[in-house]
């Protein structure tokens, strides 16, 4: 390689972006217990956030999933990992979908899922929270 004048193309260091809040947090108690078995839509929608690496940097994902289908029902990408990409998300839920009284929502226990702003949203709509226990 040395003669040839070529080098292995190096791949960057992850780094961890985001960062622990030291505000308290509003966590939700866990009611979906692994119960993955829902018998019609719009019971459970289930969410999470990934990251996916483009060439003009990181990219977040937030989605929605109705656990009956397995189907996106929302879906938000952005730069910031911020509240606001889990809002969008739950927002194009709730706009594609019929509501039904008592859906339960699931997450993770992540600052975005614990924010007021997004309580308030699920609340406004009479969504039940639920978060997965620490892991």
């Amino acid at each position: 390689m040395k003669q040839e004048g070529i080098q292995a193309k190096m791949r960057k260091k992850w780094k961890v972006t985001t960062q622990q809040s030291k505000k308290a947090r509003v966590i939700a108690l866990n009611h979906l217990d692994q119960k993955f078995l829902v018998k019609e839509p719009n019971q459970v929608w289930v969410s999470d956030i990934t990251y996916i690496s483009t060439l003009e940097g990181w990219l977040y994902v937030a989605i929605v999933l109705d656990l009956f289908s397995r189907k996106v029902v929302g879906l938000s990408i952005g730069s910031p990992l911020e509240t606001n990409l889990v809002t969008k998300s739950l927002n194009q839920a709730l706009y594609s979908r019929d509501l039904n009284k008592g859906l339960m929502h699931h997450s993770d226990r992540g600052c975005q899922y614990t924010s007021l702003e997004f309580r308030e949203l699920a609340k406004k709509n009479g969504i039940k929270l639920s978060m997965s226990a620490k892991g």
